[in-house]
């Protein structure tokens, strides 16, 4: 699966100044899951405008498949408009703009995929949190399960389940919360296999997903000491980059139920919970 993007930029009624800046600031971009190039072709053939306010008037008419964002002077009104920027057109404002334009009117939204977004990117999954919830409500709605696979678990309202998360990477924990959270799920996250052992003898839950790769306990390690522990009729879900046989026997033998691979999306752990 392709998680990754690149959006064409046309600019419009831009001063040179202007375009020098927006250059040096999209080239920051090479190499995140978004990533956008400035390109010399007509307006109605870019991904992305970016339009100087004044010149909206003679701006061509846009595809709704478009993007458009607006440039206004610091002390410049921009009402009615969806996405803007004031100038300068310093990179950190212009990326978190376009990548605002991608997520919710472009609607590609990499954050939906765990594992498919760098570390760096937790800034925007921060701020753009009320825009993902919506986008999994609505991979939610769109979520079919094969009726041979269909089980009384999956059977039931997607809600109410317990569910620890346990991964050492920060963005990966907050995507979880994030995706799980919008499926009804009550999330607690965990940085360590350590430190998973130490919440299931506090509290019980419905499904666990483990992360293999940690410093300290393995996520093959903690599994088996979670099954050791006798944790009820948890669900173990091991989750992980490796997707070799190997590893999944390694899973398999350290107690979990099942095994998946990252970038996991949103219908994926819906299965789960």
């Amino acid at each position: 699966m392709n998680i990754s993007k690149q959006f064409s930029v046309s600019v419009f009624g831009l001063t040179q100044r202007d375009i020098g800046m927006l250059g040096r600031g999209l080239r920051l971009s090479n190499g995140r899951t978004r990533s956008y190039v400035m390109e010399d072709i007509e307006v109605e053939e870019a991904d992305i405008v970016i339009a100087d306010a004044a010149s909206l008037d003679a701006l061509p008419r846009l595809k709704p498949s478009q993007g458009l964002v607006v440039v206004s002077d610091r002390n410049a009104g921009s009402a009615g408009q969806r996405f803007s920027v004031k100038r300068p057109l310093l990179a950190p404002r212009v990326l978190e703009v376009f990548d605002r334009v991608v997520s919710e009117q472009l609607e590609f939204t990499p954050e939906l995929m765990v594992g498919a977004v760098a570390e760096s990117d937790i800034n925007f999954l921060h701020s753009e949190k009320d825009v993902l919830k919506k986008r999994v409500s609505g991979k939610v709605q769109s979520i079919t399960i094969n009726p041979e696979e269909t089980t009384a678990e999956q059977g039931q309202e997607i809600s109410g389940k317990k569910v620890l998360v346990v991964d050492d990477s920060l963005i990966v924990r907050e995507q979880m919360k994030l995706i799980l959270g919008g499926l009804g799920a009550s999330v607690t996250t965990c940085s360590s296999g350590e430190e998973a052992l130490r919440e299931v003898d506090r509290n019980d839950y419905d499904v666990i997903f483990l992360d293999v790769i940690m410093p300290g306990l393995s996520g093959f390690e903690t599994c088996k000491e979670l099954k050791n522990k006798k944790i009820n009729d948890a669900k173990v879900v091991m989750l992980t980059s490796k997707g070799s046989p190997v590893s999944r026997v390694r899973g398999r033998l350290s107690g979990a139920n099942t095994y998946i691979t990252k970038p996991a999306s949103a219908d994926k752990l819906a299965r789960f919970i």
